[in-house]
Formats: structure tokens, sequence, C-alpha cells
């Protein structure tokens, strides 16, 4: 035996505490590095003995994103539809007014009134226009009587002039105050005349049939001459007047039939007049068409709807508009597919993107133009997934047939 002690048994002689500490940290040394040891052998284990299927393979085809497409037909021609808002409206509609200012007297309709043609609807007040002219009547009186005179006084000067009883120059004056007494009579009668058209123009007539709509002024109230007292509405069937924006009002003839919804109800009608301005606010040709029939329950003012179409000679495609792509700067583009395999064009195809201009769009179509080969396919829809040059598969479904895009 080794008389000389080792550093581990010295210090177990000298220190017996420490000795302890020191043995259990070389024991947990161990342990750690054994442990650490294991952690790597299982993972290194995990990772090259994992199945190769967790991972799939790029080079797959069914990895492929899968697409709907269409094949891309070309016409020769589109119809172009608008529809159209109009409103019905009276025939005729006038604001009624007395011709002269006066005080009102008396108005014999009200607000929903049904007139005839020449019923009186309202007086203004006459005791002036009375008073005045019985002062005419007076001064009519007093004419006839100086004619009277002018006249004997002529007659008497005319016998005697030849006796030189008067001389010549006073059957002049006689003869000349006879015609100046006859001018004031007729003035008189006038006068009278014009009295009597102001108490009649002081009368207010139905000009027409007409309902009465709207009632401006009451008993009493003093207006000016021209004031609208009543708002007549003609009672016979009313129009529709309907602006027609673009191009589509030259597709339009006179005394074309045309299919007009009010409400619930669609009533045929046919056009009567095309106004020959273009408004100049919002570009529209008013055009009023004449109704054949119309319920009881259609009032001016509703609202019409009409729809007009017009063939559009214009070369181009129609596609759906989820087909549609927003390219940068405001440009629209489809995409189209290229076979991977000139062999095989059933198999993976090539995505790129053709750059389009929309000629015109309906709810869920749109006619554009471009550059296409005969029958090329484009993707119809599920475009957030794509990108150019992308490779894909064309799905078998026919689901993509559901609209006729002709």
């Amino acid at each position: 035996m080794n008389n000389k002690l080792s550093i581990f048994e010295k210090n177990s002689v000298s220190h017996p505490v420490q000795t302890r500490f020191n043995f259990l940290k070389f024991h947990w040394q161990k342990i750690s590095v054994v442990s650490a040891m294991a952690v790597g052998i299982v993972i290194t284990n995990i990772v090259f003995t994992s199945s190769p299927q967790a991972i799939p393979s790029t080079s797959s085809e069914s990895s492929f994103l899968t697409v709907q497409t269409s094949a891309i037909n070309r016409v020769n021609q589109y119809t172009l539809k608008r529809t159209f808002i109009g409103r019905v409206e009276a025939t005729r509609n006038t604001d009624l007014g007395f011709e002269l200012a006066g005080k009102v007297f008396s108005i014999m309709v009200d607000e929903g009134s049904r007139v005839a043609e020449g019923q009186v609807l309202a007086y203004l007040n006459t005791e002036r226009l009375l008073a005045r002219k019985n002062e005419l009547i007076s001064a009519l009186n007093q004419r006839k009587a100086n004619v009277k005179l002018a006249k004997i006084t002529y007659r008497r000067y005319k016998t005697i002039v030849h006796d030189i009883a008067v001389s010549k120059q006073q059957l002049d004056e006689a003869k000349e105050d006879l015609m100046a007494t006859q001018a004031a009579l007729e003035l008189a009668r006038s006068r009278i005349k014009s009295i009597e058209i102001e108490v009649e123009k002081s009368t207010l007539h139905a000009p027409f049939d007409a309902h009465i709509v709207h009632r401006n002024v009451d008993e009493g109230q003093v207006i000016s001459a021209g004031s609208p007292v009543l708002r007549l509405q003609e009672v016979s069937s009313p129009e529709i007047r309907v602006g027609i924006a673009g191009l589509i009002v030259d597709s339009i003839q006179i005394g074309q039939d045309i299919t007009v919804e009010v409400g619930t109800y669609s009533l045929p009608a046919s056009v009567k007049a095309i106004v020959k301005v273009r408004d100049g606010r919002n570009r529209t040709v008013d055009v009023i068409l004449s109704l054949h029939k119309l319920p009881t329950h259609i009032r001016p003012g509703d609202l019409a709807r009409i729809e007009l179409a017009m063939k559009i000679d214009l070369e181009g495609y129609w596609v759906p508009i989820s087909a549609l792509s927003e390219d940068v700067r405001g440009i629209w583009s489809i995409y189209t597919l290229e076979p991977l395999s000139k062999q095989d064009p059933s198999s993976v195809q090539i995505v790129h993107r053709r750059t389009i201009e929309i000629i015109h769009v309906e709810s869920e179509r749109v006619f554009i133009q471009g550059y296409f080969e005969h029958d090329e396919q484009f993707i119809t829809d599920g475009l957030q997934r794509i990108v150019p040059d992308q490779r894909v598969q064309v799905s078998t479904s026919l689901a993509h047939s559901k609209a006729n895009l002709n």
C-alpha cells in the first residue's frame, strides 16, 4: 500500500464535509453528460428514422393547384342593355291665377276636388269695377244727349245755309261738333265694355277637366296679377318622361312600343315624342311615352322604369367578372393557360397574364377586347391563389360551365 495519500484521500481525512460535497458534485456531472448524450441520440434517431411521407414531394403532380377554366370564344357583337328611371306626369299641369290684381272674394273648390272644364273656381271682389261701370253708363247717357243735340243743330244749319241765315263756317263747325260727340259716345261705350271684361276676368274658370292638387290663397287675401291661386292637374291618362343617356337614344323611334314598369305592374306604352335637345346637367335626352291603359292606383309623380337594348357591332369576348384581375395603374388582365407538354395538353399547365380592355359590364360578366388564340383557356375564378408562370392543373369538373358567356 502506497503510503502517499491521494488528494482525495487527504481531503477526506482533513475535511470530511467538503469531501462529501465534492463526491456528489463529481457524480452529478457524470449524470448530466450521459443525459445530454442520450437526448442527442434520440433526436438524431427521430430525424433520420422519420417516414419520408411526412413532407410531400414538390415534384408530385398531386401538389399542383387545381383550377377551373373555360375556353375564350370570340363574338362579333354584344347587346347593350340599360335601365332608365322616369316619372309619371300629367299631360297638362297649370298654376291658375287671375289676370287682374284684387282681393279674393270667394274660392269655390278645395284640394282634391275634381272640376269640369268651364266650372267656376274663384271670384275677385268686383265692387270697385261695378261702381266704375255705373259712372261710365251715366257718362254714356250724357254722350248720347250731346250727339242728339249735335245732329239737330247740324240739320238746321244745313237747311238755312241757302238763305244766308248762317255761314258755311258755322255749318262746318256744327258738322265737326256732331262727329266729336259721336266719337265721345263710342269712347264711353268702349270703356263700359272694358269694365265688363274686367268683371268677367274676376271670375276664375277651369280650362279643362282636372283635379285641384294645391290651393295657394284663401278668401280676403289681396293678390297681384298673375299670382297662382290654384294648381290644376289634368284628369286624362298621364304620360311618362324618361331621361335617356348615351347613344342608345338613337335606337328609339316615335311610335315604338315599350314596356314600362311602374311599381309591380308592367304597362304597355308607346313613344310619343323625343325632345330634340340634350340636358346640359345630366347629358340626357327626354323621351315622352304615352300609356295605352292606366290602373287607377297609378298617379302622377310615381317612378317608372324602362329597359332598352341596342346591338353593338364590335368583336370581343365575354368573360365572367370573377376572371378579372386588377393589374398596376388600373390595368385589367385575365389569366390564360399553356400546356407544359404539347403531347399531353391535359397535363400540367403554365399560367400567363394577358392584359385586356373592358368594353361593357353587366351584372356577372364583362365584354372585353384583347389578343387571344383560338379556344385558348382562361381561369374563371380563384385568382387570389394565382401568379404568373405558376404551374396548375385543370379541373375535370364541369361546374365552370354553369354560366353561358356567349
